[in-house]
Parts: C-alpha cells; sequence; structure tokens
C-alpha cells in the first residue's frame, strides 16, 4: 500500500515539473538530442503530454492504494491494469511532435520505450512483491519468517499452533497488500484483532501462530505445502 502512494507521489511531482516547471531534461531522449533536432521537436506539446500523463499515473496508483486499504480488491487490481492501455495510447498520441526525419532517433520512440520499460517494471516489482510465498524456517526453538513482513519468533513467546480450515472475517488493513486473493502484511481481524497475513485466502487450509500481541496466519496455494510447514513447525518447536 504504502509503495503505491510513494510512487504516487514521484509521478505527481515529476508531471508537474514537466507540465508547468519545463522539466524538459526529465523526457528521455529529448535531453540528448542535438540542438538542430530538438528544434523539430513540438516539446511545448509533448512536455505537456507527458506531464499529464504522469500525474494521471498518480492518480491511478492512489486510488490503486485506497483501494487496498478499503479492501476492495477489484478496484485496486483495475486501476493498476489500467496503465498499459494509457501507456499505449501515450505512445499513439506522442507521434505527432516529433518532426525528425530520422525515424531511429525519433524522440517519442526513446520516450515510449522509457516509459513502457518504467510501467513494466513497476507492475512487474507490485506483482512479485504481493505474489512471493512466505519463506519459513524453524531453528533454535524460533521460527524465522523471511521476507518484507518478516520477524522472528521465539517459541516462549508462541501461545498456541494450530491449523484451521477458515479465517476470521477481515475488517481491514493497516499496513500491507493485496493482489487478487493474495493477502501480505498487517491486517485487523474480527475477534482475535492484530494479524500478519501472509496467504493465499482461497486455499485453505491456515496456520495459526498466537502470541501476546498478535497471530501470525501463513499458508501456501498447495495445500499439501501448508500441512507440510505445519508439521515441520510443531515437530521443531516440540
Amino acid at each position: 500500500m504504502y509503495i503505491l502512494y510513494i510512487m504516487a507521489g514521484i509521478f505527481f511531482i515529476v508531471g508537474i515539473g514537466i507540465r508547468y516547471f519545463r522539466w524538459y531534461f526529465l523526457i528521455a531522449g529529448y535531453n540528448t538530442m542535438s540542438e538542430e533536432k530538438k528544434k523539430n521537436v513540438d516539446i511545448e506539446a509533448l512536455g505537456k503530454l507527458m506531464g499529464n500523463f504522469c500525474i494521471i499515473i498518480a492518480i491511478i496508483l492512489l486510488i490503486g492504494g485506497i483501494g487496498q486499504m478499503q479492501g476492495n480488491k477489484l478496484l485496486a487490481t483495475m486501476s493498476l491494469l489500467s496503465i498499459l492501455p494509457l501507456t499505449i495510447g501515450l505512445v499513439i498520441l506522442s507521434q505527432k511532435y516529433d518532426y525528425n526525419k530520422d525515424k531511429s532517433d525519433k524522440t517519442v520512440g526513446k520516450v515510449a520505450v522509457g516509459l513502457k520499460t518504467l510501467v513494466g517494471v513497476i507492475i512487474m516489482a507490485l506483482i512479485l512483491y504481493g505474489a512471493r510465498e512466505p519463506k519459513i524456517e524453524v531453528e533454535n526453538n524460533r521460527i524465522r519468517i523471511k521476507g518484507m513482513y518478516g520477524t522472528t519468533i521465539d517459541k516462549e513467546d508462541i501461545v498456541q499452533l494450530s491449523i484451521e480450515d477458515s479465517l476470521p472475517r477481515i475488517l481491514r488493513r493497516t499496513n500491507g497488500m493485496e493482489l487478487v486473493h493474495i493477502l501480505r502484511g498487517r491486517f485487523i481481524l474480527e475477534d482475535i484483532g492484530k494479524a500478519v497475513l501472509l496467504i493465499n485466502e482461497k486455499s485453505s487450509p491456515y496456520i495459526f501462530i498466537e502470541t501476546e500481541d498478535r497471530h501470525y496466519i501463513i499458508n501456501y496455494k498447495d495445500p499439501n505445502k501448508t500441512m507440510e510447514l505445519y508439521n515441520k513447525l510443531s515437530d521443531g518447536l516440540n
């Protein structure tokens, strides 16, 4: 969630800079062109288009973050997926602003490649971040959870270890991410309160690790893998 807000802030600042303060040095390709070729680019129009695009992307990322905060998976997912067609539209619209005859050195081509690469990296980073399955180790009477929401849980801090077929109702997210049915991060759950979820919501069962201040709920998409982890945790903590 916070990643989306940070990215939204970056895109908004860049968009305002290009749109209103003529930060054309941020436009890939244009800042490396010769002065002669720059004269053949309608940089005012291209800068306006680029600035508006970045501001729109910032708004979309903000909407995605709000959707995740409110638990609206459809809103969050659709807003992020809309970035790709918008980028394609930008590439098409930007073609008319570069009048250089040498197509191999067209500014819009470099802009398109840069934007597609940037958007692709953002989308892939979000997908990989949200889709990673938890890595769990048991050693020296401790459970070690690796990853973004990783932590170490000592055996003496564990109140109860169990495996359940269903989840309590999720009330809200405090710091986490949802990608369709993949939940990662800190949530508030009905009846049990604070919980760290590292789960695929539609793939029961779920391993519950209860400590004095919160629950940790973990599973894998493959139920057999979840059962193997539960047996490993049970054996390692006995």
